[in-house]
């Protein structure tokens, strides 16, 4: 998750100053979903929390925090279907399909005003690291 959204989660190793668990706590609970057949969902109440609420999830969300979200929201020479396909990229290493880029720009030109935009772009990328397709994609 944070090589996709370039966050500063911390390092992989555990006796580095920067070290937190967080990274080894989202591989953990991301891999809950692991299992023999893809019609065997075992994931649960602690991942889906977590992805929904989390701190990761929050600040890959945020303006402020988030690299990825702040360079695809403030590009000057990005379209509305740039932005969101650039999101995509990025979260599920796919271009959105004819239907989902048409009703995304739609949602994302309806906002009122640029501040509003951006807003609605970090609602694009929590959703879409909400998806099952993120959570499922190995």
């Amino acid at each position: 998750m944070e090589e996709s959204l370039h966050l500063p989660v911390s390092r992989v190793d555990p006796t580095a100053p920067r070290f937190t668990g967080e990274r080894m706590q989202l591989i953990s609970r991301l891999s809950e979903t692991s299992s023999r057949s893809p019609d065997d969902y075992a994931s649960g109440i602690p991942q889906a929390l977590m992805m929904m609420n989390g701190r990761l999830t929050s600040e890959a969300v945020n303006l402020e925090n988030s690299r990825l979200l702040r360079s695809v929201a403030e590009a000057p020479f990005f379209e509305t279907q740039d932005r969101v396909e650039t999101l995509y990229l990025s979260v599920l290493t796919r271009r959105p399909t004819e239907e989902e880029a048409k009703s995304i720009n739609a949602f994302l030109d309806s906002q009122k005003d640029e501040s509003s935009r951006k807003l609605a772009m970090g609602e694009l990328l929590w959703a879409l690291l909400n998806s099952p397709e993120f959570v499922l994609c190995r």
